[in-house]
């Protein structure tokens, strides 16, 4: 799942219509950006994890899997 227009809210459709997961890009896009090199990406991520956002939420918007997010932060000598 990826997203074209960061402006916009979009949502997991592989999950039952009962269980939709819903992010605000506005909120994201603080924080990514969309050329950003892989080292910025995790030092993003890790900023991001820090002001409270979840690592299935970064790993979502990111397009990312929650255990790759995970390794991202424990090479960055964090304890998710």
């Amino acid at each position: 799942m990826t997203c074209e227009d960061w402006g916009t809210t979009f949502y997991d459709d592989s999950l039952s219509d009962s269980n939709l997961t819903f992010v605000d890009i506005g909120e994201y896009k603080d924080y990514f950006k969309k050329d950003m090199s892989k080292l910025d990406r995790n030092k993003a991520i890790l900023k991001a994890w820090q002001d409270g956002f979840m690592q299935s939420e970064i790993a979502k918007f990111l397009d990312l899997s929650d255990a790759g997010v995970s390794k991202i932060l424990r090479k960055l000598k964090v304890k998710p």
